[in-house]
């Protein structure tokens, strides 16, 4: 599903660019990074048992990709790295140990083995870059003074800014899956059905809205609304 980007600026102020995120407490956090860590360790306990000590003739290494995965969840590149090196390392000793040097359907099980955990530790890698790089542009939107709103398409606020924080006295917890035209009772120059038509057709809106405040005063807006590239 695509999101729907909003921008409430000062009349005259063009809209800005608005990308979501998620906000989680230190808590919270480390609980699930602990709780994945001790899944992560037994699944690849789990996984270098049956592929050592059950002769399945399949490819079961190929699932340390999922521990791989997991590992792109809670730690860093290097992280990443050491995990995807002992999935690596797991699978060539379960080979050794099951298969000695012999050569076979066994070697290219092995084989198609690390390639996947290879492909895998690449991908999980170039995701969490991206992951990164959008995390640290939506903490450039949180040193902007100007309010910024994302949305999606059902209407709902999945990214409130301080800037919106300071400018209509709402806290980002209390905006967040809230409709932003009842929050802000905001007033449209035009019906809201011409503007959502208007969107979809055109992938962007721009118009002067009138938006209320926590503390009831009114404040004209410049706002703005794009969908996207898909």
């Amino acid at each position: 599903r695509r999101n729907m980007a909003s921008s409430a600026e000062p009349a005259g102020r063009e809209g800005a660019r608005v990308i979501g995120r998620e906000r989680r407490s230190p808590a919270r956090s480390f609980a699930a990074t602990a709780f994945l860590s001790l899944v992560a360790i037994a699944f690849a306990t789990a996984i270098f048992a049956i592929d050592t000590f059950t002769p399945l003739g399949l490819a079961v290494a190929v699932l340390y990709v999922v521990v791989v995965l997991m590992a792109g969840r809670f730690l860093d590149r290097r992280g990443v790295f050491l995990v995807a090196a002992a999935c690596v390392t797991l699978t060539i000793m379960s080979f050794l140990l099951q298969h000695g040097l012999t050569y076979g359907p066994s070697l290219a099980r092995c084989l198609v083995s690390l390639l996947a955990i290879v492909i895998t530790t690449f991908l999980a890698l170039k995701s969490q870059a991206a992951t990164l790089m959008l995390h640290e542009q939506a903490s450039l939107l949180d040193i902007t003074h100007d309010a910024i709103i994302a949305r999606d398409l059902n209407d709902v606020i999945t990214y409130w800014n301080r800037g919106a924080e300071q400018r209509y006295g709402w806290s980002r917890e209390e905006a967040l899956g809230k409709t932003p035209h009842r929050l802000l009772r905001t007033v449209f120059p035009t019906p809201l059905e011409e503007i959502m038509s208007t969107l979809l057709s055109t992938d962007r809106w721009e118009g002067e809205l009138v938006h209320t405040k926590r503390d009831g005063t009114e404040v004209v807006c410049g706002g703005g609304a794009r969908l996207p590239s898909a």
